[in-house]
């Protein structure tokens, strides 16, 4: 008698997979959730193929405007994905938000791992399944116009299947550490941009307790651009010149499948240790509680301090809002726990913690406050700069010269500049109190004719041998008449340096092509603005039409006339434009060109109100190899120093048409 019994055969591979993979879950979620991939198809419909046909020419029909509706579509997914993404991992993931819910799906013949897959899958084909639909009627649209961008198409393709993605995998793994339907959304929208707000904080922050902060060095840090998906995706994908380029979609892929991979195992990580009976909680993760409350007590203090800084109390200074900062994040993680525990009775057993977190806000701001970096008197080595940008300086005259933005890379120039930074550190404190006072930003004389005082803005960025930048800025810098000609002062360093013959010619050739030179430069015509009126100027002009030359250059003296009724402009001929503008360049040349820090006498007395605007063009070899003209206005106002163009002039018969400042009226005071 055999007692052999037959037994069960063991699992296939086929059973083993459906532990990880269950077809009736990814069926119910498809039927369920249909709105979501179906509004998802509908809008990409209308950004992509509808699009394509409404961009067809009024001329002929089949002329489709392919790069630009793929351009737009690509660029909008990151948005769209920001979007749709939250949203399906939300709808997906719900069931662990609500004890029922969780309970339900748990008591299920199905893994864990198999629950996440599965709702991981079906959220991969609400988005590649439209896309590739949308893929294939866009092509026969264009196929039909003869106009196939098989390689837009695809890179759009692939943009938007994992623009989507990202924002899913990173909604699920927030999903994992929350049980609350109603923080994931906020969750997901302040983690979106969490490290770039704390950043523009913290800018402000230190602008307010240091002098010479850059108010967005955080903010535009590399960073924080790579820690805000939304910014970081748009920004690798529209770095091409005029068209979505492969490399840029590459660049945005692979930021979005490495960080969306890391996302997805992180999730799948928590969720097998999760705690079920954590549904219903802000934080369902023992380790994270004490994060949120202490996290969501800075951003509260640094939030909530500015606001009511700004608002109320911006007059009392940086100290008070140090404390206002320190009092909003002891509210802030009193609110934090209160929303862990469900119940507004906490303080007694987190105040030692709350009260903790503010004095330590306290002692980092006041730390910031009294700079225990070093961070303000901080200056280079100058062996260690390769080069230093200064600007944001305002100079007069009124003229294309009038911005101060240079480089400079010669170790003189540079030694130069670090001289100034020191001699500016030197009156740090002075500067800061300046600033916090609210001092008068600019002074006048008695008369009140003459400025003795205005504030400037300076930046000093420094380009570091190791490839790092380092920012200073001075706003507001107070600029004092009686300072600008002693050089031990900042003012008195500034104003020799803007006043290099070297310097003052880059700040005249600086809208010019790199490559062009003042010889290369022809003068086409010109005019003078503000000048003196067509009755003053023949009342008080003799011209000696002995002189064969100004005769030839002016034409005749009815070529001086007011050009349109009512305008104060003169013109002159292109021979007279030329002999202007070679008297300009052996001024500029000699150092008799001169900027001023200050509105004060010696620059009201050197200056003329009136303006010579020069047309010069130059020729240049293009892309094609054929001679080309550019051409634009120049514009400087003619000072007495500058002795060949005042010679020019009076050659000429025109510098009396200058019109030299006088009050007849009685200047503001104070």
């Amino acid at each position: 008698m055999s007692w052999e019994v037959r037994t069960m055969v063991s699992a296939t591979s086929s059973s083993k997979f459906r532990g990880w993979f269950n077809p009736t879950l990814f069926r119910k979620n498809v039927t369920r959730f249909w709105p979501i991939w179906g509004i998802y198809t509908a809008i990409l419909a209308f950004l992509l193929p509808v699009e394509l046909l409404l961009s067809r020419s009024p001329v002929n029909a089949r002329m489709l405007d392919v790069k630009g509706v793929l351009n737009v579509a690509t660029v909008a997914m990151p948005v769209v994905g920001l979007v749709f993404g939250a949203i399906t991992a939300m709808a997906l993931f719900s069931y662990l938000m609500d004890h029922r819910a969780v309970q339900l799906y748990h008591s299920l013949p199905i893994r864990r791992e198999g629950l996440f897959l599965t709702n991981w899958l079906t959220g991969l084909c609400f988005f590649l399944v439209p896309n590739l639909l949308l893929y294939l009627v866009s092509a026969v649209i264009e196929l039909g116009a003869g106009a196939l961008d098989l390689r837009g198409l695809s890179l759009w393709l692939v943009t938007a299947t994992v623009c989507p993605m990202f924002f899913f995998c990173f909604t699920t793994c927030i999903a994992m550490f929350t049980g609350h339907i109603l923080a994931l959304p906020v969750f997901y929208g302040i983690l979106n941009a969490l490290v770039i707000g704390l950043c523009a904080l913290m800018d402000f922050a230190g602008e307010n307790l240091l002098y010479n902060y850059n108010g967005s060095f955080l903010s535009y840090s590399d960073p924080a651009r790579w820690c805000t998906p939304v910014y970081q995706i748009i920004y690798l994908l529209t770095r091409g010149d005029n068209y979505i380029q492969l490399d840029s979609v590459m660049a945005a892929s692979g930021y979005c499948v490495v960080l969306g991979a890391a996302f997805t195992v992180i999730a799948l990580g928590v969720y097998r240790l999760r705690q079920l009976e954590r549904a219903g909680d802000i934080v369902t993760v023992g380790w994270v509680r004490p994060v949120f409350q202490y996290g969501l007590g800075i951003c509260v203090g640094l939030l909530c301090g500015l606001v009511l800084y700004v608002n109320f109390f911006y007059s009392f200074g940086p100290g008070v809002y140090i404390l206002l900062t320190a009092l909003c994040a002891v509210i802030g993680a009193f609110a934090g726990r209160m929303l862990l525990k469900k119940t507004l009775r906490v303080f007694a057993e987190s105040w030692k913690g709350c009260f903790a977190l503010g004095l330590a806000v306290l002692a980092l701001m006041w730390g910031v406050r009294s700079d225990f970096t070093g961070f303000q008197r901080w200056t280079p080595d100058p062996a260690k700069v390769v080069s230093v940008s200064v600007y944001g300086v305002y100079t007069h005259p009124d003229d294309d010269g009038r911005h101060f933005d240079q480089n400079f890379d010669d170790p003189a120039d540079i030694q130069r500049v670090v001289e100034l930074h020191k001699a500016l550190n030197a009156d740090i404190d002075a500067l800061r109190a300046f600033k916090e006072n609210r001092g008068s930003y600019a002074g006048w004389e008695e008369e009140g004719r003459y400025q003795i005082m205005d504030t400037q803005y300076l930046r000093l960025s420094y380009a570091m041998a190791d490839g790092s930048v380092v920012d200073r800025w001075y706003d507001p810098l107070p600029i004092r008449a009686e300072a600008l000609d002693d050089l031990s002062t900042y003012a008195g360093q500034l104003n020799a340096l803007l006043n290099d013959p070297e310097v003052v010619e880059t700040a005249y050739w600086q809208y010019f092509w790199d490559s062009v030179t003042g010889d290369d430069l022809k003068a086409t015509g010109g005019w003078i603005t503000q000048a003196v009126t067509e009755e003053e100027y023949w009342e008080d002009l003799e011209i000696s039409m002995e002189s064969e030359e100004a005769a030839m250059l002016l034409q005749q003296p009815s070529s001086l006339v007011v050009r349109d009724t009512g305008s104060d402009d003169l013109t002159f001929t292109d021979a007279a434009a030329q002999a202007i503008w070679e008297a300009f360049q052996e001024d500029m040349a000699a150092g008799r060109v001169r900027r001023y820090l200050l509105d004060d006498r010696e620059r009201q007395e050197n200056c003329y109100i009136s303006d010579i605007n020069l047309s010069l063009s130059w020729t240049y070899v293009n892309k094609d190899g054929e001679r080309s003209t550019q051409g634009r206005d120049f514009t400087f106002t003619p000072q007495k120093s500058q002795t060949s163009v005042m010679a020019a002039l009076e050659k000429l018969g025109l510098k009396e048409a200058l019109r030299e400042r006088v009050y007849d009226y009685e200047p503001p005071v104070g």
